[in-house]
């Protein structure tokens, strides 16, 4: 109970009445205590983020020299040995967040046209267009869904090439006519 700038505190039904001196040094010692607290809180709650965003962003190895090639539309390229693809995916698989997935593998150093250029997508995921650079669609290079789903897919979806995972083979008298 408070009392006129005076603390009254019932101890075994006795009062005791404490001077302001005391008051004050009570109360400033809990906004002490009340400070340590919340920055031990604080410090906590930093530790807690620090993880979660490392837990939410895997050490991402990108490869020394990422290919610009600029291809177009038309052009002939070999997509790489599965060696040299290998070493510019990261822990998870993907290149700037483009996986290579198994239904790629197979088409390992074959010959192939560039189908068309990719700068923006539809992510089905979040349902919103994305942008990306330095990809490509390849001809009769789609997802036939075995590999990873068995049989129940049957989309035949278009598979995303990044330029490093290619090389732009010499052009020829047929693709120069």
């Amino acid at each position: 109970m408070k009392k006129d700038d005076e603390i009254v505190c019932q101890v075994d039904e006795q009062k005791m009445e404490l001077p302001v001196k005391t008051t004050a040094a009570m109360i400033w010692l809990e906004i002490k205590d009340f400070i340590r607290k919340a920055k031990e809180s604080y410090s906590n709650v930093r530790r807690f983020m620090k993880e979660k965003e490392q837990e939410a962003s895997p050490s991402v190895r990108l490869p020394k020299e990422v290919s610009t090639l600029g291809l177009q539309v038309g052009e002939r390229v070999m997509v790489k040995s599965a060696e040299a693809i290998r070493e510019t995916l990261d822990d998870e698989g993907k290149l700037q967040g483009c996986a290579f997935t198994k239904e790629m593998w197979p088409y390992c150093g074959q010959e192939v046209v560039i189908f068309k250029r990719v700068d923006t997508f539809l992510n089905e995921t979040n349902n919103k267009i994305q942008k990306i650079s330095n990809t490509v669609l390849l001809e009769n290079a789609y997802c036939g869904g075995e590999r990873s789903f068995g049989e129940v897919c049957d989309r035949a979806c278009f598979l995303f090439w990044k330029e490093a995972w290619l090389k732009r083979l010499p052009e020829t008298k047929e693709t120069t006519t």
